[in-house]
């Protein structure tokens, strides 16, 4: 009997894609983390593949991406903004370091924390990553459809705000925050050539 309703619930609300040939998602098939994780999962393969041929991993990317875009963030704020956990975050920072990536100078008057900076060489690899990430949001934007990108990063960043609500204050201004196309494009701006 459950196993009918499974299938009834699979019939009337179909996935897009098949996760493989020959299994059921079931409740899975309506469980927006379930696809959430997937997408991540298959987006995060593909750009792996992408630096396939270079020393790096793509876990540097946004950690790079968002130094260069803050210099002399420390590691607290890099840690909210990149939604990794301090401990996950540190082995990253201490191989982009050892590597002359990044510098991690401590903070005057504040002998816990530290402020990050890239490194020329490290201005040099997210230059090269950034020419990846390009090629592969020029894909994705084949797959979403361009006129949907906006919307699409609007409702993954309401996810992300209503689920983490230390990052915004409380759980009510999560739910009631709304973005368009204009905001996107502020917060979606390319790294200045400056």
């Amino acid at each position: 009997m459950a196993e009918s309703g499974l299938r009834k619930l699979e019939r009337n609300h179909p996935t897009c894609s098949p996760v493989a040939e020959d299994v059921r998602l079931g409740l899975l098939a309506n469980i927006v983390s379930f696809h959430l994780r997937r997408a991540q999962s298959a987006s995060s393969q593909a750009f792996a593949r992408r630096l396939d041929h270079m020393d790096v991993s793509p876990s540097w990317f946004a950690v790079l991406a968002l130094i260069g875009e803050n210099p002399g963030i420390t590691q607290t704020a890099l840690s909210r903004a990149n939604s990794r956990d301090k401990s996950g975050l540190t082995p990253i920072l201490d191989e982009l370091e050892r590597r002359v990536f990044v510098t991690r100078e401590r903070l005057p008057g504040d002998r816990r924390s530290y402020s990050l900076n890239l490194t020329q060489t490290g201005v040099k690899l997210l230059d090269g990553l950034m020419e990846h990430a390009r090629a592969q949001e020029r894909e994705l934007e084949q797959i979403i459809g361009l006129g949907r990108k906006a919307d699409l990063i609007c409702t993954l960043q309401h996810i992300a705000t209503a689920l983490l609500p230390t990052q915004v204050g409380t759980p009510a201004e999560a739910v009631g925050w709304a973005c368009s196309s204009a905001d996107i494009a502020q917060i979606v701006r390319p790294r200045s050539s400056t």
